[in-house]
């Protein structure tokens, strides 16, 4: 049976020994990741409750940018 969690936080030490995570989709693509790593694990932690908080409570606003004229 397949799983019905729309997606997973991986949560990884980069090269650096920081640490990150990274959220999977149930294809195993990485669809979003975190842009700041993190020394301690428990700040990272804090980090992924209060997105997961975010999420449970649809508290959250999607901001669009509009894109940037290229010049030739």
């Amino acid at each position: 049976m397949a799983s019905s969690v729309a997606l997973t936080i991986q949560v990884y030490r980069d090269v650096a020994g920081e640490w990150r995570w990274r959220g999977r989709a149930k294809n195993g693509r990485s669809v979003i990741e975190g842009g700041e790593g993190y020394k301690n694990r428990t700040d990272l932690e804090a980090v992924i409750k209060a997105i997961q908080w975010a999420f449970e409570t649809r508290n959250f606003r999607i901001q669009r940018q509009r894109a940037a004229a290229v010049k030739a």
